[in-house]
């Protein structure tokens, strides 16, 4: 499950796509009740959504640091800003 806008290449090794027989999706526009079914596995502790927070800036540090986050592209996946 990816969840998330991110601006780059998604790469993966294609011969295990392959042999695992893998669904690749892709959606711009999630309807109510794809919220609901994440809603639904959040409450259940099937999905964490705090795992996929790996860096936190401050408001005051946002002007300062928020190009610094997509120096190592490989560790951002989800930024929050403090307010």
């Amino acid at each position: 499950m990816f969840i998330g806008l991110f601006i780059g290449d998604i790469v993966f090794h294609d011969p295990l796509f392959h042999k695992k027989e893998l669904t690749l999706m892709a959606s711009r526009a999630a309807l109510s009740k794809d919220f609901t079914r994440i809603i639904q596995l959040v409450e259940e502790g099937k999905l964490n959504p705090t795992s996929y927070i790996t860096h936190r800036l401050n408001f005051s540090q946002v002007i300062d640091e928020f190009e610094s986050l997509y120096q190592d592209k490989s560790s951002l996946i989800k930024a929050i800003i403090e307010l």
